[in-house]
């Protein structure tokens, strides 16, 4: 029996992943509401601007509008400018925190509205990293931040009533939200990784680590919606039954995961390989006239015929193209495709064949 493994790096970008869409939309909202909760808490604070949010609250503002823009116009990714304005941010709401025991609390002897946004400090940090890490940073914030108010308060607060006052409540009331919103952002994430892990299954080839066709057929309907051409090569190994019935299956996977590799190693930017059933396989070619799939169509020919398979030795693979024509639908496209292969079958295998019917 063959050995199956987890999908390689062949899929990475190629399978259908909300969740990344879903995540810039999100950083694009949050730095747009910071910013505007930022310009107005120094509205709010023009005739009693306090002394940290007069420095960091522009420097905040400036922060979020160029990670905004460069997010927008994606100079930058989801990963960086999420890190970058949590650590930012963070970094604010802590020297907040500690400017709030040390000017406001003692003459209001309670916290801050401010510290209602750490919980959305907290959200940040499973945006920017992976949720194992996302724990350990936002952890590691709780942690500064409890710190803070308890050396604070020991060194600078004790005449407050800690125990079972208002400040004394609204600091029970601040940690616990946080630990909670942490762990609820914890166990959320965690579903999120199950649901990715479900999706792999879903649209993922466990013998080569190639999308599969389910994948591929998205993939195809997406592309038909977008600026042309669309350009498909769908090719397989020829005598490739009899590969199986000299050799057995496991000798013919090695051989479809060997085919992966190689056609893989030629496929670049947004072109995208899938394996299409069997022995076949479909290179998916966006904005793509047909001459350019043609030339790269005849280099993995190349490859193919000139590479030892083991245990088996020389194969060949024969190959059809067709290119997007108005008002083309996934299927006509590949069968066109399917219908220039069957030529190159026809014609002595191991060539290159463009469709000659409409």
């Amino acid at each position: 029996m063959p050995t199956f493994s987890r999908p390689s790096p062949m899929t990475d970008g190629v399978l259908p992943d909300p969740w990344l869409t879903a995540r810039r939309q999100l950083l694009l909202g949050q730095f747009i509401v910071g910013i505007v909760a930022a310009l107005l808490a120094l509205v709010s604070q023009l005739h009693h601007l306090d002394p940290v949010d007069g420095v960091a609250l522009p420097l905040v503002v400036l922060l979020l509008s160029g990670l905004l823009a460069a997010l927008w116009t994606r100079r930058v990714s989801e990963k960086f400018a999420g890190r970058v304005a949590y650590i930012g941010i963070a970094s604010y709401f802590l020297a907040a925190l500690a400017q709030q025991l040390l000017a406001y609390v003692p003459r209001t002897g309670h916290l801050s509205e401010s510290t209602y946004w750490f919980a959305v400090v907290y959200c940040m940090a499973f945006i920017g990293w992976q949720r194992r890490s996302a724990i350990v940073v936002a952890g590691a914030t709780y942690g500064v931040a409890l710190l803070v108010v308890v050396a604070l308060s020991v060194t600078r607060l004790q005449g407050l009533d800690l125990g079972g006052g208002a400040f004394g409540g609204f600091v029970i009331q601040f940690f616990s939200s946080g630990l909670a919103a942490i762990l609820l952002l914890y166990h959320i994430t965690a579903l999120q990784e199950r649901y990715g892990e479900t999706r792999l299954l879903a649209f993922a080839d466990f013998l080569t680590g190639l999308p599969n066709r389910r994948c591929g057929e998205q993939v195809l309907e997406q592309e038909l919606r977008g600026p042309g051409p669309l350009t498909v090569v769908l090719f397989d190994l020829d005598h490739f039954k009899s590969v199986n019935d000299t050799h057995g299956h496991d000798v013919g996977d090695v051989v479809l995961r060997e085919a992966a590799r190689l056609t893989a190693r030629r496929v670049r930017g947004s072109n995208q390989l899938v394996r299409w059933g069997g022995e076949e396989f479909l290179l998916i070619m966006p904005r793509t006239d047909v001459h350019t799939a043609e030339n790269l169509a005849e280099r993995i020919r190349a490859d193919i015929a000139t590479h030892r398979f083991e245990g088996v030795g020389g194969l060949t693979a024969s190959f059809g193209v067709s290119s997007q024509r108005p008002g083309d639908t996934a299927d006509r496209l590949v069968k066109r495709a399917d219908a220039a292969l069957y030529r190159a079958k026809q014609q002595g295998r191991n060539r290159v064949k463009m469709p000659t019917m409409f």
